[in-house]
């Protein structure tokens, strides 16, 4: 008895504002009881689980696909954005290596040209006193969507010179 082998490679097929994603589930003793499925944005390290309850994607968390499914509607992606497909299986002797990404996939009427996102605008701070600050700020727009966002603050006697 062991843990299943690594699954295929996944396949995304497109929608009209959704991805269709299928794979094939390996046959091994003992048998595989579950899938779980995560998609990146193309060119990102961020994967997004899947969650089988409402069928989107979500940034924690998520759930299984029962077995015997192989084919899923996942919502809640960006329009004309490339995603990838990856998976593992899993039975009662643990889960599998991942199986290797898909080949990106997008929907709708045009892929979104890849661009650097635009500068950001000058944080706002506010006093809360007692030595305490909130910093807000706008994420800019961009194609693909920004994952991330950073803020330094320094004293103004010791901001860096430009």
């Amino acid at each position: 008895m062991a843990k299943p082998p690594a699954p295929e490679k996944p396949c995304v097929s497109s929608g009209e504002s959704s991805f269709r994603i299928s794979w094939t589930i390996p046959e091994v003793e003992p048998e595989v009881t579950a899938s779980t499925l995560k998609l990146r944005i193309k060119g990102s390290t961020r994967l997004h689980n899947y969650d089988h309850g409402t069928g989107r994607l979500v940034p924690k968390g998520g759930s299984t696909v029962p077995a015997p499914t192989c084919e899923v509607t996942v919502e809640g992606c960006e329009e004309g954005i490339e995603y990838e497909a990856v998976l593992a299986v899993m039975n009662s002797e643990g889960w599998s290596e991942p199986s290797p990404f898909s080949e990106a996939g997008w929907f709708g009427a045009s892929l979104k040209t890849r661009d650097k996102p635009p500068k950001p605008t000058a944080p706002s701070l506010t006093a809360l006193g007692s030595g305490k600050l909130r910093v807000t700020w706008a994420v800019p727009s961009a194609a693909p969507p920004v994952e991330a966002t950073q803020a330094m603050l320094w004293s103004a006697a010791e901001r860096p010179l430009r």
